[in-house]
């Protein structure tokens, strides 16, 4: 599905926030476009909100021209 949603890249405490859209999206994972040029490792979570009440635990698959393909390997949602 394709979709423009605003999303925080976390890759644990103590380091920033990286700024990204999600492009498409399914169950399974989706394609990013990262909107800072910052080192992103192979695992990081994907915050859907700032207050990081909807993520998902991402595993990057492929890497291309500032985008990410990502596969989701677990959800935590909060409300």
């Amino acid at each position: 599905m394709g979709v423009t949603i605003p999303a925080l890249i976390f890759v644990r405490d103590g380091l920033p926030l990286c700024p990204c859209t999600v492009l498409d999206v399914s169950e399974g994972g989706g394609r990013i476009r990262l909107e800072a040029d910052a080192p992103v490792p192979d695992h990081f979570v994907l915050l859907f909100t700032h207050a990081g009440t909807v993520r998902r635990a991402c595993s990057v698959i492929w890497r291309h021209d500032g985008h990410l393909g990502v596969a989701f390997s677990a959800r935590f949602d909060h409300a």
